[in-house]
């Protein structure tokens, strides 16, 4: 049997995965001090995607989604430096989602921070796409 040419190409996306894996991620973690930061990295996918990170904390924090071709290591970044280099970011997050698009094949990650003030929050974050 000879198929077309776009039915090849849609039986080699089908079995290779031209779309981003699913992503569909819980963490829960304390933050206890201004120093302690949370890191959760995203592997590279084949296609684009847009990831939605749904924070709540029960004392204010600061969240970052940052590439890892702006910042190797999102901890290692100043703070005054963060947002600059972030795709997307909110501070002061009690309950919120912060939506970014990742392009193919770029690594990145979220970074949670204890929010100005804030001494202590317990956190949870779910990633989805």
């Amino acid at each position: 049997m000879r198929l077309p040419r776009f039915g090849v190409l849609f039986l080699v996306c089908g079995l290779v995965g031209c779309k981003a894996a699913k992503l569909n991620e819980d963490k829960s973690f304390s933050l206890s001090s201004a120093a302690d930061e949370y890191l959760l990295e995203l592997i590279p996918q084949k296609a684009e995607q847009t990831v939605s990170a749904a924070v709540t904390a029960t004392e204010p924090v600061d969240v970052y989604v940052v590439l890892k071709s702006a910042a190797a290591d999102p901890r290692d970044l100043k703070p005054a430096d963060r947002e600059k280099k972030a795709v997307a970011f909110k501070k002061g997050v009690k309950a919120e989602t912060l939506t970014a698009k990742i392009p193919a094949n770029e690594a990145s990650a979220v970074l949670v921070v204890l929010g100005t003030g804030s001494k202590k929050s317990d956190v949870t974050v779910k990633l989805t796409n």
